[in-house]
């Protein structure tokens, strides 16, 4: 699922903001509350008496104090320490969110007030919790029995000591290993929670069959046909899971809208525990019974069909956010467990990315390409979030990595850390496949330079709470700054096994020597050559898909004639491969029976504009044959198109689709006696294709180079932009010359049709070099 699919929805967070801001009012009353007893009766804060390192832990225990206030905190811990080794007590590791657990976008609150905090007792001394935290121990104070220790890191761990949370960050593999459970805290139940759990009891057994089958089919190269959140029979009668209407999926939504979903520090979380209970409230469910609902509602489209359907209900759309990144928690997990029952899973999937290297850079970048669309508060957490599994599955330690070093200092910027960790990653692994994730394409904001005094001011940090879509500032633009909020699925990422690895540039193992990239002063140096300059560009694909709009694409498409030499396919059929980067998600070609529901998709495209012509007033009284005479005089690169392999529209099958609306007279057609229901029925299957481009096309429009390459970039592209590989650098990139800087600025990747594979460089290739900005 990407998530940048819901940036271009971010207006509608903004009407949760009322939801927001009444938590808020509430969560600050009781703040106020809390404060005024502090403020009177004056107890003591709590204060750590030493630092801890990589051979201790800190462990809390619920108990009985007669000298600490219950009108101060009901809730009176003990904080002890603890030797990792044999002597260590059982206890339960805890897995939250430091914010505010519901669902957040642009404009719904992601971090708590100083006001709303709420005091605990710890050691006779007050500690003051942010309150997601506060509900969870609440809740485990009345569910677990007296003595049982917890590990809760906001606690455990002194957050304002860095030199310990550097040794406490390198032993989380062992902290949640060695849990006897890891709790995984939602948030506190709704009226809706209750509902939610009997629903996916309900389908266990269901979705535990229906999970092989589905990986059994997209491990052989099958994709699944969607199935719709409308239609969901299908669900039943296929997987004999129960059909659920909006009522259902709004229930259902109450859980995976969360915000714990969507969090980087999950991913290790869970991936590293032994055992798991899932708690709302009061509520438990089964872990695997969330995941594999999740894995099933996404692996059939269902999750993604979602956002088709209810484009403007913010909880559905962060529901099939939540699904998606539950099956990547679910995937990183098996990997991590090599359990017995996931070692078919792991056989069938591929988290190479292309990557042959071996090492912790190369398990990094895996790592951060199977975690793209999660969140974390500051950007250099989507490394530092991951170290746990670098340090379960490799011998890695940061006196050896110095880069990888967790750095929390304030006087280091996220830019610096983010840069420093992908030199990192380039030196280690002697290829550019970072990279492509960088650029500056894709950010509907952008920040310039600001003081370190401005970029830290309390307004300044609200305005960019408001739009987290831009880039972070003084960032190399070869540096990604990894926010999921960006426009387009990076091409590179999790696949299966029949999705073939790309390789635009040919290399296989190691680079020449001579070739190595090297960063040098924050630029980046390397060998590429120029495959093209963009001298023409089609529609977005939101113009074509929702705008109806396809005049540019068109005279663009029948520029190429009717073959379209790299790959010698019908152009109609380059085209479609082009939007979806040749992937069906099972398998890389696409699946040929996708033409179908392309040409179902294009037709309806045509069909839209035509009838709005038909439809209007001035057209009523007009000749209906002329309007379609005109519309083809208007776009005659579609009538040239029609006659390449079927794909395109004729003017002879529009006019019978008129004809069967009613709108003029054909010979041997019948108008249909339900005029909306044929219109609708030719709307639903258009909509298949239009899901396949969801994934793979949104926020990006077609182009075409002056050496005759078809491809898709974001949809800033535009002529004049040059296409080059780059060696070592797994798919083509845009590069924009800045003369100032004396190098070449990342626009971002593109998918080329008849070059992801290598076919366009050999031995003849003359490689230059060029430097990166």
């Amino acid at each position: 699922m990407n998530v940048s699919v819901l940036a271009g929805l971010a207006v509608s967070g903004l009407q949760s903001a009322g939801k927001s801001t009444a938590d808020f009012a509430t969560s600050s009353a009781s703040g106020m509350k809390h404060k005024a007893k502090l403020l009177i009766k004056k107890p003591p804060k709590f204060v750590y008496q030493n630092t801890i390192g990589r051979e201790h832990i800190r462990l809390i225990r619920f108990v009985y104090d007669p000298f600490c206030d219950k009108a101060i905190s009901e809730l009176t811990i003990a904080l002890e320490t603890h030797s990792l080794g044999t002597a260590c007590p059982p206890y339960v590791a805890l897995s939250y969110t430091w914010g505010p657990p519901n669902v957040g976008l642009p404009g719904v609150r992601t971090e708590y007030t100083e006001l709303e905090r709420k005091p605990v007792w710890v050691n006779r001394g007050i500690l003051e919790l942010r309150p997601n935290l506060h509900d969870c121990l609440s809740q485990l104070q009345s569910l677990y029995p007296p003595g049982t220790y917890f590990w809760a890191d906001a606690i455990c761990i002194n957050q304002d000591d860095h030199k310990e949370k550097v040794q406490q960050m390198g032993i989380m593999d062992v902290v949640y290993s060695r849990a006897i459970k890891t709790v995984l805290w939602l948030g506190k139940k709704t009226h809706h929670t209750l509902h939610a759990a009997e629903i996916l009891k309900q389908n266990s057994a269901a979705v535990h069959a229906a999970f092989p089958r589905l990986m059994q089919m997209y491990m052989g190269g099958k994709y699944q046909p969607p199935i719709f959140a409308d239609e969901t029979n299908e669900l039943w009668d296929q997987f004999g899971i129960m059909p659920l209407g909006k009522k259902e999926w709004g229930t259902l939504a109450d859980i995976y809208s969360r915000r714990w979903f969507g969090r980087s520090w999950m991913v290790q979380e869970v991936a590293l525990s032994e055992t798991i209970d899932v708690l709302c409230g009061d509520v438990s469910f089964d872990w695997e019974d969330i995941a594999l609902f999740a894995i099933v509602i996404s692996f059939t489209h269902t999750a993604m069909s979602i956002i088709q359907i209810h484009p403007s209900s913010l909880p559905l759309l962060m529901m099939a956010a939540g699904m998606a990144n539950t099956a990547s928690i679910y995937m990183a997990r098996a990997w991590c467990k090599q359990q017995t029952d996931n070692v078919s899973i792991l056989q069938g999937m591929d988290l190479s990315a292309g990557l042959e290297a071996k090492g912790p850079a190369t398990l990094l970048l895996k790592l951060v390409l199977s975690a793209w669309g999660f969140v974390a508060t500051q950007h250099r957490d989507k490394f530092y979030a991951l170290h746990g599994i670098l340090h379960r599955l490799t011998p890695f330690n940061y006196t050896n990595h110095p880069s990888f070093t967790p750095d929390y200092s304030p006087s280091v910027s996220d830019s610096e850390i983010c840069r420093r960790t992908c030199e990192a990653i380039i030196h280690e692994t002697g290829t550019l496949h970072i990279i492509v994730l960088a650029g500056e394409a894709g950010y509907p904001y952008s920040i310039d330079p600001v003081s370190d005094k401005i970029r830290n001011h309390k307004l300044f940090k609200k305005l960019t709470d408001l739009a987290p879509f831009y880039r972070l500032p003084n960032l190399p633009t070869w540096t990604p700054d990894f926010n999921p909020y960006r426009q387009n699925l990076p091409l590179l990422g999790p696949s299966f096994q029949m999705t073939q690895k790309l390789n635009a540039s040919g290399f296989v193992g190691a680079l020449p020597q001579h070739m190595t990239p090297v960063v040098d002063n924050h630029r980046l140096w390397t060998w590429g050559t120029k495959i093209g300059i963009v001298v023409a560009a089609g529609e977005s694909w939101d113009d074509m898909s929702a705008g109806r709009k396809f005049g540019n694409a068109a005279a663009l498409l029948a520029s190429f004639g009717a073959v379209y030499t790299p790959t010698a396919q019908p152009i109609m059929e380059a085209f479609w491969r082009t939007l979806l980067t040749d992937c069906d998600m099972a398998c890389r070609p696409a699946d040929a029976s996708i033409a179908v529901y392309f040409r179902d998709w294009f037709l309806y495209c045509v069909l839209k504009p035509l009838l709005g012509r038909v439809e209007s007033i001035k057209a009523v009284r007009a000749d209906v044959v002329g309007l379609v005479e005109g519309f083809f005089r208007e776009n005659e690169a579609l009538e040239r198109l029609a006659g390449v392999d079927g794909l395109a529209p004729s003017r002879a099958e529009l006019r019978s689709m008129l004809a069967e609306l009613g709108y003029l007279a054909v010979e041997g057609v019948v108008a249909a006696p339900d005029r909306a229901g044929r219109l609708k029925a030719w709307e639903r299957k258009a909509r298949t294709f239009d899901l396949f481009g969801q994934y793979y096309a949104n926020f990006k429009r077609v182009f075409k180079t002056d050496s005759g390459y078809l491809g898709t970039a974001n949809q800033g592209v535009s002529a004049g932009l040059s296409v080059w590989i780059l060696a070592g650098c797994p798919t083509p990139l845009i590069l924009v010359p800045d003369e100032k800087a004396g190098g070449y600025r990342i626009f971002g990747e593109a998918y080329m049709h008849g070059v992801m594979f290598g076919e366009s460089v050999g031995a003849q290739t003359s490689w230059e070099r060029v430097c990166l900005v």
